[in-house]
């Protein structure tokens, strides 16, 4: 039995089951939402057919600054947003820029930054835009006065993205090794009776060309190793997922099952218990979290997941479907400092003696166990605990800092307990000034 000793006063604990949680409709009603994305101003802002939706307390309100259908958002700085949006080919599809202001309303004010026909999807790298759209990619750079933007189209290969209904889902700038970075785009054709083929494309200086032959639906980058390069992973309709590591000799991409080898519709990534990211993924059957093939169902929403929008330590989850916004909440018990565990989790019980806060574990197999403490804003402090732990039960406990070493201040904290990868337990701690 290991013991390791860690010192803090509990006022007030709750303990969740993560996974167990339901799925809510916060709305807009009957809206079918392409993207849906908290920003920096802790604004959610909802993409849909009608333009954008922003939501103030439990209501949406319409942004009729954008009259067309929204199709991406895209954060650059704080305060700063741009959108892809248009489909009918009009006139008006193009690139808009978002600017926000606390006291406005809407709180963000939205002019043209470049016109773009059908222009779907957005990417970003420095100061550069790249934006999406059929079968065509163009770079868009603005200059030193930040008004005029220059556009630059990129060489496309014919049908890149498909024949009938071709779509360029995703945009990621990446450096595959040293000196050696570029855009990855990857698309498929929507057309249900006779689609094309999509592809994944790589840019060779000012041209894109054909790297894979996937249906490529979504894409994400991150660290998804407890210890390793940046990755970028590609999720398609048809094959699962494959990912490249940064640095890594040979270039290789490695496949992955998705969830019930069901296609990917969505793709992000949220900071993983103690190093590394974990990778959310929407499938038509629901959303799934985890790392390599090992996928934990997030609990049971009752539409198809369209997109996703995950902000740090899974705080704040939200999914778009064809009947608006879900947002993802778990169940919450509160119990008195010492805490008996009614449900299937790996902490059997808390106690309080002389100031030192002692939890119980109960594993039911062996595996890999990570106790970290984070503010309430979802900052990671600092690891109490990492470790490999024998099936059974481990007494913990520690004296923990900061992660330069400096002593907790007085407030309130969030407890964390990983096991194998996945949040089991959550604890709110209050440090008082004497600690």
């Amino acid at each position: 039995m290991k013991i390791i000793f860690f010192s803090l006063v509990v006022l007030c604990i709750f303990c969740l089951s993560y996974g167990r949680g339901e799925w809510v409709s916060i709305g807009p009603k009957e809206r079918t939402v392409h993207k849906i994305f908290l920003t920096s101003k802790s604004v959610l802002l909802a993409a849909t057919n009608e333009g954008f939706y922003y939501r103030v307390g439990d209501e949406w309100e319409l942004i009729n600054a954008v009259k067309l259908k929204i199709n991406d958002i895209l954060e650059l700085s704080e305060g700063t947003v741009v959108t892809a949006a248009g489909g009918g080919g009009s006139n008006s599809d193009g690139v808009y820029i978002g600017k926000y202001s606390p006291t406005a309303d809407p709180p963000y004010t939205f002019s043209i930054l470049t016109y773009f026909d059908f222009a779907e999807t957005l990417g970003a790298k420095g100061d550069t835009i790249y934006v999406g759209g059929r079968n065509a990619i163009s770079m868009i750079v603005q200059d030193s006065s930040g008004v005029t933007p220059v556009v630059q189209p990129l060489k496309m290969p014919e049908y890149a993205f498909g024949v009938e209904r071709p779509f360029c889902s995703s945009l990621i700038h990446f450096q595959v090794a040293q000196g050696v970075s570029g855009l990855f785009a990857g698309g498929y054709d929507k057309s249900q009776i006779m689609p094309g083929k999509g592809h994944l494309l790589q840019q060779l200086k000012d041209s894109m060309v054909i790297i894979k032959d996937w249906n490529v639906s979504a894409m994400v980058k991150g660290v998804f190793a407890p210890v390793g390069p940046l990755e970028i992973v590609a999720g398609t309709r048809d094959s699962g997922l494959y990912s490249l590591k940064s640095g890594v000799t040979p270039i290789e991409w490695t496949p992955m099952s998705s969830p019930r080898d069901r296609p990917v519709n969505a793709l992000a990534s949220v900071e993983g218990p103690m190093q590394g990211e974990q990778l959310v993924i929407a499938v038509d059957s629901g959303v799934f979290v985890g790392r390599g093939g090992n996928w934990t169902e997030v609990g049971d929403i009752a539409h198809e997941p369209l997109c996703l929008s995950v902000s740090e330590q899974f705080l704040e989850v939200y999914a778009g479907t064809d009947k608006g916004v879900y947002q993802y909440s778990e169940p919450t018990s509160i119990d008195n400092i010492t805490h008996k565990s009614n449900t299937t989790q790996i902490i059997s019980h808390y106690r309080v003696d002389n100031n030192l806060l002692k939890v119980t574990l109960s594993l039911p197999e062996d595996g890999s166990v990570g106790i970290v403490l984070y503010n309430l804003s979802g900052k990671k402090l600092c690891t109490v605990f990492e470790g490999l732990v024998e099936k059974g039960e481990m007494d913990v406990s520690a004296q923990v800092n900061t992660s330069d070493n400096r002593p907790l201040g007085k407030g309130m904290y969030l407890l964390r307990v990983y096991y194998n990868g996945v949040c089991m337990n959550r604890t709110i701690v209050n440090i008082p000034a004497s600690f």
